[in-house]
């Protein structure tokens, strides 16, 4: 499951490196829906980059997105995508 989850946030990244929010959202999803006991230090990592990668242009002040300034918690960003996912 772990390289399974990894892959989930490489591809939500990379959706978002091109710019497709609802599609990066979609994709890092079942990782976020994981237990955080499931969740490996590697994962968190890149959860990270992820949320950092939706405080930077072009997603700073989006309409869709809105993410506490100081936020680090990545269960956070599971909120912005449940919205986004509808």
């Amino acid at each position: 499951m772990d390289d399974e989850a990894l892959a989930h946030v490489y591809q939500g990244t990379g959706y978002l490196q091109v710019g497709d929010l609802d599609t990066a959202a979609a994709a890092i999803r079942p990782v976020l829906d994981l237990p955080a006991d499931c969740q490996i230090s590697w994962i968190k990592k890149r959860l990270a980059r992820f949320t950092a990668m939706l405080r930077t242009e072009p997603y700073r002040g989006s309409a869709k997105l809105r993410l506490a300034p100081s936020e680090d918690d990545n269960r956070r960003v599971l909120a912005v995508l449940a919205y986004l996912n509808g």
